[in-house]
């Protein structure tokens, strides 16, 4: 017996013409602006929605790498959240990408976490 996933992985390279599904929300969706801090102590700020994250750098930072990293990490999260990534799983690989407290991959843990914990109250996650 062929494995659902397998099948499906399967159906989908035999078929060079067809995508994946990918999943927008409705034009009206719940997002929060979430102020979080780094090991630095700087504050960012964190749009988290549905299916889409934006971090701003802190006011006044000409950090062209961090810019670059934090935009990077919140297109490709955003774009997995599209089709259809449980947050369970984003959350988990956020936490073992993290090697200090406050560095990029905490400091965008705790956001969706936080927006997660605040949206979806029957869905708790630890910060």
């Amino acid at each position: 017996m062929i494995d659902p996933m397998k099948k499906k992985l399967y159906k989908f390279e035999k078929s060079k013409n067809q995508k994946p599904e990918r999943v927008k929300s409705a034009d009206i969706i719940d997002v929060l602006r979430i102020e979080v801090k780094d090991k630095k102590n700087r504050k960012f700020y964190v749009i988290v929605g549905e299916d889409e994250i934006i971090c701003s750098i802190p006011p006044g930072e000409k950090d062209e790498e961090l810019y670059s990293v934090l935009t990077s990490l919140t297109r490709i999260i955003s774009l997995a959240l599209q089709y259809g990534t449980p947050y369970k799983d984003i959350l988990k690989q956020l936490s073992g990408s993290s090697i200090n407290k406050g560095d990029i991959p905490d400091l965008i843990h705790r956001a969706i976490s936080k927006w997660v914990n605040k949206l979806h109250p029957d869905y708790k996650v630890t910060q």
